[in-house]
């Protein structure tokens, strides 16, 4: 099974990489565009240089056959090699040393866009923090449907692949567990089993203990998940799906004067608002009409978080936040990562996501050379990475459709190499200039030099081919690059920054 798993990975790397070999920076097109008109004008002028002058005094053999040697040279020294070999050539190393560090760009042209980058926007789960959710809380709304909620609740949400998910599939069965090894409902165990256990995966007897799925599985996009599970319907997610239900709001409001039902609804949206304010993630459960339970689970931030944000913004990025999650938890994780509460958008549907993001353009992006990236794991993302400047996946915790649709895909999710990759942008397009300006001036002074009549057919195919050395090596230096020594020096600064605040606040 490991072996089948790293050879999918490798395979999917490979992937990627061919992919990034096919897509062309704009600065490669223009060369190219230039190199097709540039091309057939040198040949011509050539041509013209060593037919002409036989034409015009056709016994001045001496001197004509000056005018075929000067054709020649100018011929090999005009040749546009080292202007078409400069471009792409650091392209390539670029995307090699990329790929080398874990971090595939899929093509030239998005190496410039983040070369531009003025607006960053991070997905917060999975992508700010480690995606690996625990159930810290489980409140039953009617007490009498307890254990039809936890059914639904296993059944609908394993069918999901949502982290989320996952840990609510493990806390349900782990619950199932725990009472079937119980002797009595006044057992010592917890009917809840131990609420603090990680979403990363199911044993076997865990997977076994419950068997079925739900029916009419549905994904509803950026609120939840719904299914069918012993003939009723269920809705699982969050206070938005609810609403949208009418599960809550007016009239829960009516039934809160009326009946003991819509009393308890109310009591569970307050204890809601609680959690949220912790900074929890909360969903409800509905089965047909009704609200039965409710649910809260938490996340821990990456523990590079921190320091990725601090160097986006030394690097004069906008740095901001959006996402799904309810504003308590989004406002939280952004505290922790040094995200002002002014640049969280929070309870974003996936539509939503693209309109706060061009708004963001709209706003902040007035020259229209500056370009927008976006950062998510989600399939509640790819819509918003499909419409930046340059979508970014994180590749370890990625789907399969966000990693399809993103330009770059973070391989191991190490979010330091963010502002390594921005600035290894910024080195790939200097260095592109100096070759092109390496390449231009070489070839002006050589045709220079013929006009004077000082340059001869073996100077041109010498500095045709040592100008093809310069601009090959400069190109190489991109090869040097390493990710662990940029992300200690972030990390270093970061430590030095976060003592600088630490001693201004004791003053």
């Amino acid at each position: 099974a490991e072996k089948n798993a790293a050879a999918s990975a490798v395979g999917k790397l490979i992937d990627l990489v061919n992919k990034a070999q096919a897509g062309k920076s704009p600065t490669e097109r223009t060369i190219e565009r230039f190199a097709r008109w540039y091309t057939p004008a040198v040949v011509l002028t050539a041509v013209l240089l060593a037919t002409v002058p036989w034409m015009v005094d056709p016994h001045d053999t001496d001197g004509n056959l000056q005018y075929v040697r000067n054709s020649l040279v100018l011929l090999v020294i005009a040749c546009p090699c080292a202007l078409l070999v400069s471009t792409p050539i650091t392209y390539v190393c670029a995307l090699a040393t990329g790929a080398k560090n874990g971090v595939v760009v899929k093509g030239g042209a998005h190496v410039d866009a983040l070369s531009t980058a003025k607006l960053l926007a991070f997905d917060k789960t999975g992508t700010l923090t480690e995606g690996s959710f625990m159930v810290t809380a489980f409140a039953c709304i009617d007490a009498e449907r307890r254990e039809e909620a936890l059914e639904a609740l296993y059944k609908v949400e394993r069918c999901s692949s949502h982290p989320i998910a996952r840990a609510l599939v493990l806390f349900a069965s782990e619950i199932h567990r725990g009472e079937s090894a119980s002797e009595s409902p006044q057992g010592d165990r917890s009917p809840f089993g131990d609420p603090q256990r990680s979403s990363r995966g199911l044993g076997e007897e865990e997977e076994a203990a419950l068997q079925g799925g739900a029916a009419e599985f549905r994904v509803e996009d950026g609120r939840g998940v719904s299914g069918v599970v012993n003939g009723e319907k269920v809705y699982i997610g969050n206070t938005r799906m609810m609403r949208d239900l009418q599960v809550l709001g007016e009239q829960t409001r009516v039934l809160g004067e009326q009946t003991r039902l819509g009393r308890e609804i109310k009591l569970a949206e307050q204890r809601v608002r609680d959690w949220e304010a912790d900074g929890g993630t909360v969903g409800w459960v509905c089965i047909g009409s009704s609200p039965v339970a409710i649910w809260c689970v938490s996340d821990s931030v990456r523990a590079e978080a921190r320091s990725a944000v601090l160097s986006l913004e030394r690097e004069g990025l906008f740095v901001a936040m959006m996402t799904g999650d309810n504003s308590g938890s989004a406002k939280k994780v952004a505290g922790e990562v040094a995200i002002p509460n002014s640049r969280v958008y929070a309870e974003l549907a996936p539509n939503e996501k693209v309109s706060a993001a061009n708004a963001l353009k709209t706003q902040l992006l007035c020259d229209t050379r500056s370009s927008f990236v976006m950062i998510g794991d989600g399939v509640n993302d790819a819509a918003v990475l499909a419409s930046a400047h340059v979508g970014v996946a994180m590749g370890a915790t990625g789907s399969t459709m966000v990693m399809d649709t993103a330009d770059v895909v973070l391989m191991d999710s190490n979010l330091l190499k963010l502002p390594w990759l921005i600035n290894l942008s910024k080195a790939v397009v200097r260095t592109v200039r100096v070759n092109v300006c390496v390449s231009v001036l070489g070839k002006a002074i050589m045709i220079v030099l013929i006009a004077m009549q000082y340059a001869t057919l073996w100077s041109a195919i010498l500095a045709d081919i040592l100008t093809m050395v310069v601009v090959t090596a400069n190109s190489s230096r991109i090869l040097a690059w390493k990710t662990d020594d940029v992300a200690t020096g972030h990390a270093a600064a970061t430590m030095a920054e976060e003592e600088e605040e630490e001693e201004e606040e004791e003053e």
